[in-house]
């Protein structure tokens, strides 16, 4: 019983599931012959684009968009949409909404589409939108249309079929745009020229080239553009000796210098083997007009012979053209290039030697690094800055070591600091060791130099070291380079609240005041925030060079946190010298509080305006106020209008306070 009960319920099973496997497929080909049927919706996405205007319920469009993108992929669905879209052109829907239809007529529209699109052609209104669409549908009808179209037509309607006759490059409009090339219209021989030149074919390079001869102005240029564009296209198909034969008649022709040089371009790169020829036979000419061009041409694959040869054409041709062939030349590491752009550095022009000393850069080796090094020496301004760029990029192996030995067998002390910035500039760490030797020994201008490279190659372990330095410098100069550099150093630690420690520990060892006073100057330059006690301290020592140092150390200050501290010395200081470096400090730093509540900013920079002591630091103070633009900001301004010594500032501070306010 159990196992008849067991069968019957398998087989009910198993028709529930046939039952239901047929309701979904039912349900799917329901669906696919709704979307086989897309007239259907597209009639209510037409009918809401019937009153579209441009910029006006732009949402339609991107729903009939997405429409036709979905619904253009079957042959069927696109005859639907192609029916709809035909018998809305022939609605009372607004132009723009019909551009909007032809828009995809242009893709969808077949043979059917012609005759309406046709029809509209002869229309001003509609002219335009029927051409669009007929210049990309794929039939024959539709350049017969405009074929047709072209004879029936006069002024801008004419002038728009000649158009889409060139962009469908209808090779049966060469005849009748020919004729047309030759009628009494200006603007209707420009475009049947132009649209020639769209079409290219053989007929039409053929109709261009007559022209060319007695062609002039405006005509003549065109003519030569579109010739231009059939020999690129003959060149893209492989007829080389044609594209050959349209540019030898452009370069014989007057035309437009812009127009030759292309054509120029044109005949060399159709030139294959011959190019390199053409090339050197271009630069020898006197045809300036062509070296541009020519030189624009010559390809990596040049020999060495040919190379060569276009070296030896360099100091003849004019310099605007010297310069290009030398950027040019730049990219062959060749030795015969190398020694040939050695010569023109000695040329009398600046711009050419300029050219040189670059490309050399380029070309250079190790065995360059001395040449550069002495020319640096021995110019200035932009020479010497490209000298020492071309120095400091130099490639290829031993060009650091070729930098080192020029610093130990030369004395000339002008050549070796450039060897000096070199180290500093290409890193060279194996050149730290020799910097600190020239710093113990050697010029002082070099060891100026030394002290600066340092900055960029000594590390935080090297800070002992710099500061011992620094304390027995040689002369004041030196001293403040020192302080510099090892201001610089100290930066490289990562915790602000460390930088510092190594010069505080000296500071406690070193008693001399010239020493303790340099290296108090020093913790001005780091501003490391935890040194302030130390500096507050020596503040209220008696010994007026170490005050000196303090006050000039916190008027340095970096940060916000020493604002206290100098306002404090700009107040109560009886010396004017560090009064004016305090209260400028102060300025300063509340400009440094970028956004401050704009009130509580111009109550400091009251504060600072009550003890300034002259018209300088007044000016600098009512150049802070618009930092701060505010009421008040405004009304100290127009206060301070009364003060003639800084009327004009103050009067500068009101019309900007102003103009941010109005913002």
């Amino acid at each position: 019983m159990k196992t008849k009960k067991k069968t019957f319920n398998s087989k009910l099973s198993l028709w529930i599931r046939l039952m239901l496997g047929f309701c979904l497929l039912s349900g799917t080909i329901v669906l696919e012959l709704k979307a086989a049927q897309p007239g259907q919706n597209l009639k209510d996405i037409l009918k809401q684009l019937t009153s579209y205007k441009q910029g006006q319920n732009d949402e339609i469009i991107l729903k009939f968009n997405d429409y036709i993108r979905k619904h253009r992929k079957s042959p069927e669905s696109r005859a639907v949409c192609e029916e709809e879209l035909l018998f809305f052109l022939d609605s009372d829907a607004t132009l723009e909404a019909k551009m909007e239809a032809c828009r995809h007529l242009r893709i969808i529209g077949g043979e059917k589409s012609v005759p309406v699109l046709k029809k509209k052609l002869f229309k001003k209104e509609t002219t335009d939108m029927a051409r669009y669409a007929l210049e990309k549908i794929p039939s024959i009808a539709a350049e017969k249309a405009l074929l047709d179209a072209l004879s029936k037509t006069r002024g801008e309607i004419r002038l728009g079929i000649i158009s889409s006759l060139g962009q469908r490059k209808v090779a049966d409009a060469v005849t009748p745009l020919a004729g047309l090339m030759r009628g009494p219209g200006t603007e209707t021989a420009l475009a049947a020229v132009t649209a020639l030149g769209w079409i290219a074919a053989p007929e039409a390079a053929e109709v261009l080239a007559e022209t060319l001869s007695t062609a002039t102005g405006n005509i003549k240029a065109q003519t030569a553009s579109s010739l231009l564009k059939c020999a690129e296209k003959f060149q893209l198909q492989g007829h080389q000796k044609k594209a050959a034969e349209i540019y030898d008649a452009l370069l014989s022709a007057d035309i437009p210098a812009l127009l030759q040089r292309a054509a120029g371009r044109g005949k060399i790169s159709a030139g294959g083997a011959k190019a390199g020829l053409m090339i050197l036979d271009i630069l020898k000419s006197r045809n300036k007009e062509m070296y541009t061009p020519a030189i624009g041409m010559i390809s990596d694959d040049f020999d060495d012979l040919s190379l060569k040869a276009v070296c030896n054409t360099l100091l003849e041709l004019p310099v605007e053209n010297q310069v290009q062939l030398l950027t040019v030349l730049s990219r062959f590491q060749k030795p015969e290039v190398l020694s040939v752009v050695k010569e023109v550095v000695k040329s009398q022009e600046k711009r050419v030697r300029i050219a040189a000393l670059e490309a050399l850069g380029s070309l250079g080796d190790a065995s360059m690094v001395n040449f550069f090094s002495l020319y640096a020496a021995e110019s200035t301004g932009v020479e010497q800055s490209t000298a020492r760029n071309s120095l400091g990029n130099l490639k290829g192996a031993g060009v650091d070591q070729a930098v080192l030995a020029g610093l130990e067998k030369n004395t000339y002390p002008q050549l070796r600091n450039e060897l000096i910035r070199c180290i500093e500039e290409r890193r060279i760490k194996e050149g730290q060791p020799v910097l600190f030797a020239i710093i113990r020994d050697a010029e002082p201008e070099n060891r100026i130099q030394a002290i600066k490279a340092l900055k960029v190659l000594a590390e935080l372990s090297d800070l002992s070291r710099l500061i011992n330095i620094m304390l027995e410098a040689n002369s004041e100069r030196e001293q403040d380079e020192m302080i510099v550099t090892i201001a610089s150093v100290a930066g490289k630690n990562r915790d602000p609240y460390n930088r510092g420690t190594v010069v505080v520990e000296k500071l406690s060892e070193v008693k001399d005041v010239r020493g303790r006073a340099a290296l108090i100057r020093t913790l001005g330059m780091i501003g490391d925030d935890s040194t302030l006690t130390v500096l507050r301290l020596a503040l209220a020592e008696k010994n007026e060079d170490i005050r000196d140092a303090v006050i000039r150390a916190l008027s340095e200050w970096p940060t916000l946190t020493a604002r206290d501290d100098v306002f404090r010395i700009a107040k109560v200081s009886d010396n004017l010298t560090h009064q004016v470096l305090a209260l400028r400090a102060y300025i300063r730093m509340i400009g440094m509080e970028e956004f401050r509540l704009p009130q509580a900013a111009v109550e400091s920079i009251k504060a600072a305006l009550k003890i300034a002591r002259r018209s300088e630091e007044k000016k600098a103070v009512l150049g802070m106020l618009p930092r701060f633009a505010c009421q008040d900001a405004l009304e100290l301004a127009e206060f301070m209008l009364e003060d003639k010594d800084v009327m004009s500032e103050a009067q500068a501070a009101v019309d900007s306070i102003k103009e941010r306010l109005k913002k």
